[in-house]
């Protein structure tokens, strides 16, 4: 019942969307290039202050690129699901979902981070929803975005997101927001076997 409880009184922040292209410039002054091999890298960090965060992301499109399937090589910690099947995020209908509070509790942690490459399309977007408990004047939990180059070598670009509620009070969800924190509900409980409270 706490953690049910803990998902309907936490903030929602509407969805945004996360574009580049070919007329994106990257941090080396290059521009994101048709059929160049890169490797997108989701990172959730908690504060510390904040009990919990989730990071929902959906809608991975690619513009004609390729995914690479999960590697050795891909850095991923933490708790995070992937569906509909636990294979790729560059499935269709792809999604993964990233958890942190701030005790590092199982089967959450500090830190969420899940890697993966793919050879860039036109396009590379993706939209993220962000779930939180946190308090406007509080240090955030925060959600980034990295481009990496295919060896992992060098950051080509970086956005982040701290995870606020902007009224400073907690407020129910509605809308999407309930939507979400239900599938990460039911995604938290599909990954520990059965119901804790």
């Amino acid at each position: 019942m706490k953690l049910f409880a803990f998902f309907l009184l936490v903030s929602v922040a509407p969805a945004v969307t996360i574009e580049l292209d070919n007329s994106t410039t990257l941090l080396d002054g290059s521009v994101f290039t048709v059929g160049a091999q890169y490797v997108a890298a989701f990172q959730l960090n908690s504060s510390g202050v904040a009990a919990g965060t989730v990071a929902e992301l959906w809608r991975f499109r690619l513009g004609g690129g390729l995914g690479v399937g999960p590697t050795a090589q891909d850095l991923v910690n933490g708790f995070y699901t992937i569906g509909p099947l636990p294979t790729s995020i560059w499935q269709p209908g792809g999604t993964l979902t990233m958890i942190v509070d701030r005790l590092g509790q199982a089967p959450y942690s500090t830190q969420a981070i899940y890697t993966q490459g793919f050879t860039a399309g036109t396009e590379f977007a993706f939209d993220l929803a962000l779930l939180s408990d946190g308090v406007a004047g509080q240090s955030p939990d925060q959600f980034a975005f990295q481009l990496y180059d295919s060896g992992f070598n060098t950051l080509l670009y970086e956005v982040a997101l701290d995870a606020v509620n902007s009224t400073g009070v907690p407020e129910p969800a509605t809308g999407v927001g309930v939507a979400v924190a239900v599938v990460a509900l039911a995604m938290w409980r599909r990954a520990i076997g059965g119901w804790r409270i």
